[in-house]
C-alpha cells in the first residue's frame, strides 16, 4: 500500500482520505448511494456532504497512487450528482419519465412505476388512469382534460405543464394508461421533451391490448389457433382513417380506442375480406371491478355493442381465439385480488 502525507481536511462520512483502504470504502459508499438513486431524497444530507467533500479533496490529483479506485469513484460521483441536484430543485435540471400505468388494476402496476409515481414532484396523468393509482402520488397531480373535442388542447396543456415543472428542476412523471409506447403518444412526447433539452426515461407498462383479453379468458395466441397477433386502432391521426390489417386465418386482431367506431371498423374489415362469422369480443374496463365482456361476430358486434351499452375504455379482440377456450371455467380477474 502506498504511503502519503496526511492531507488537511475533515473526514468524509467517517472515512479518512489518506488511506487507500478507506478510499475503497468511500468508493463503495458512493456506489451504494448511486444504486439507490430513486431514493436519493432520503440520502440528501449524505449526498450533499459527500459531494461537497469530494469536490474539495485532492484525491483526483493522486489518481496514479489510487489506480482505478479513484476513477471508479469519480464515475460513481458523476452518476449521483444529477440525482442530488435534482433533489435540491430550483436551479437544477428536472427529470422526465414516461410511465405506463397498466390496464387499470393497481395490482398490475409495475414496482418501478409505483416507485416513480411516489417519488415524483409532479404527475401528469391521462384521464383514464384510475384514482387508486393516482393516490400513490405524493406530489402534485394534474389529470388531462381529454373530453371529446379537447384532446389536442389537453395534450398541449400537459406538455406545457411538464416543461414548466422541468425548468424548475422538478421530477416529472408522465403517467399513461397501459404502455407509453402502445398508442399512448409516448413517442411524440419523448421527441417534445428531447427537443427542449431533456433526457427521457421510460418505464414500460402492461398493455391492455394483451391484459384485457387475458383477464377475459382470451389468449391472443394459442397453438393451432393463432400464431401471431396484430395491435391496431380505428383512429388515425387528426381524424384520418388508418390502413387496416388484412385477414389472416391464424392471426388475432386487437383494436384499441375503437369502440366508438365499431360499426365503421367492422364494415371496413368485412369489405377487406374478414368472414362475417369471425368471432369478436369487446372487453370493457379490463382488469377492474367494472370489467365486462361481450362476445359476438364481425357481422353483428356493432349492433350488439350498442344494445349492451359497451363504452370506452374497451379493447376489441377479433379472431378464433375469442372462443377457443370455451368450457374452461375462469375466475374473473378482479375477484383474484
Amino acid at each position: 500500500m502506498h504511503e502519503m502525507a496526511t492531507m488537511e481536511g475533515q473526514s468524509v462520512l467517517g472515512l479518512r482520505r489518506t488511506d487507500l483502504t478507506n478510499v475503497r470504502a468511500l468508493e463503495s459508499r458512493i456506489k451504494a448511494l448511486a444504486a439507490v438513486e430513486s431514493n436519493a431524497a432520503m440520502e440528501r444530507g449524505a449526498l450533499e456532504g459527500l459531494l461537497a467533500a469530494y469536490r474539495e479533496t485532492t484525491l483526483v490529483q493522486h489518481a496514479p497512487l489510487f489506480s482505478e479506485h479513484t476513477e471508479r469513484a469519480a464515475r460513481a460521483i458523476d452518476t449521483v450528482v444529477g440525482t442530488a441536484d435534482a433533489v435540491k430543485g430550483g436551479t437544477a435540471k428536472g427529470r422526465i419519465l414516461l410511465v405506463g400505468a397498466g390496464p387499470g388494476d393497481p395490482g398490475l402496476l409495475t414496482v418501478a412505476a409505483a416507485k416513480a409515481i411516489a417519488a415524483a414532484d409532479v404527475v401528469l396523468a391521462d384521464r383514464l388512469v384510475p384514482t387508486s393509482i393516482l393516490q400513490l402520488a405524493n406530489g402534485t397531480v394534474q389529470v388531462a382534460d381529454k373530453t371529446p373535442g379537447r384532446a389536442h388542447d389537453a395534450q398541449r396543456e400537459l406538455d406545457q405543464a411538464g416543461l414548466a415543472a422541468l425548468d424548475q428542476g422538478k421530477s416529472v412523471v408522465r403517467l399513461k394508461g397501459g404502455d407509453p409506447f402502445v398508442f399512448g403518444r409516448g413517442g411524440e412526447e419523448a421527441r417534445w421533451y428531447s427537443s427542449h433539452g431533456y433526457n427521457v426515461g421510460v418505464i414500460p407498462g402492461i398493455s391492455s391490448s394483451i391484459a384485457a383479453a387475458a383477464c377475459a379468458g382470451i389468449p391472443v395466441t394459442t397453438r393451432g389457433v393463432a400464431d401471431r397477433f396484430v395491435v391496431a386502432t380505428a383512429h388515425g391521426r387528426d381524424g384520418s382513417k388508418p390502413v387496416l390489417p388484412k385477414y389472416v386465418p391464424h392471426c388475432t386482431y386487437v383494436f384499441m380506442m375503437s369502440v366508438g367506431r365499431l360499426g365503421q371498423l367492422t364494415a371496413e374489415l368485412m369489405k377487406g375480406g374478414f368472414p362475417t362469422g369471425t368471432p369478436v369480443a369487446v372487453v370493457q374496463s379490463g382488469s377492474t371491478p367494472l370489467q365486462r365482456t361481450l362476445r359476438s361476430t364481425v357481422a353483428t358486434v356493432a349492433v350488439d355493442a350498442i344494445e349492451a351499452g359497451m363504452q370506452a375504455p374497451s379493447v376489441i379482440v377479433i379472431g378464433e381465439v375469442v372462443n377457443c377456450l370455451d368450457g374452461v371455467n375462469f375466475v374473473p380477474y378482479p375477484t383474484l385480488t
